[in-house]
């Protein structure tokens, strides 16, 4: 059985080995432009990677999978990702309780594996233990389903990023426990190991979710047949 080893990376060469499997996935495998990587090393980074903390898993010696962690309570952060996430429908909340998961990539044979389940959860555990309320997420359409059976939910209308193409906004309150049980989502023991209650789940779905969903049935009657 391979043993699969979960990490947070620290040195300068750890980070460079992530921004190199990076490129492979999302550059050289699925053909994303990324006009600012670094396409003389052949790693994909940007400004926001040192304010990060960055999970990879490694089989053996091989690198199999990695994401990235960002927490709102830095003002960079928060500006980079106010747009798309639009935290102003979530100012019930302060800002160093929403962190932002991205750069999701896993070699290919290890797709359909335990490796994006190890990352998750990982990822779920280190910003329950933080304090987190929320983490947000954007996803191309076709994995999608991949983000909506671990809870996450879009709540504001599609995007077009300029490198990744159509995205979905999408986030999860990490105290959701009614929700994470009527999807079997694998953060359901986590949720129960860390809240006590569904409070911020509760609100989520009764303040953020109705308004984009009377938004969105607003716009799809508008459309011409």
């Amino acid at each position: 059985m391979n043993n699969k080893v979960i990490h947070i990376a620290h040195t300068q060469q750890e980070k460079d080995a992530i921004y190199a499997f990076r490129y492979q996935v999302y550059v050289e495998e699925m053909g994303k432009p990324y006009a600012n990587a670094d396409h003389e090393r052949r790693m994909l980074y940007d400004d926001l990677d040192e304010l990060s903390l960055q999970l990879y898993v490694k089989v053996g010696e091989e690198l199999a999978g990695t994401l990235r962690l960002n927490w709102c309570s830095h003002p960079q952060i928060a500006e980079a990702y106010d747009k798309v996430f639009g935290f102003h429908l979530f100012n019930k909340f302060p800002l160093n309780s929403f962190s932002v998961t991205s750069r999701l990539a896993v070699a290919p044979k290890w797709r359909r594996t335990s490796i994006t389940p190890l990352l998750f959860q990982t990822s779920y555990e280190l910003g329950a233990a933080k304090g987190d309320k929320f983490n947000f997420i954007h996803c191309s359409p076709r994995v999608l389903p991949i983000m909506e059976h671990y809870g996450f939910r879009q709540y504001r209308e599609r995007f077009y990023d300029p490198n990744a193409g159509e995205q979905i906004p999408m986030t999860v309150a990490l105290s959701d426990q009614e929700h994470f049980r009527a999807i079997r989502s694998p953060f359901l023991s986590q949720s129960l190991k860390w809240f006590r209650d569904s409070e911020t789940g509760e609100w989520f779905r009764t303040q953020v979710l109705p308004n984009f969903q009377t938004a969105s049935s607003i716009t799809r009657e508008l459309q011409p047949v």
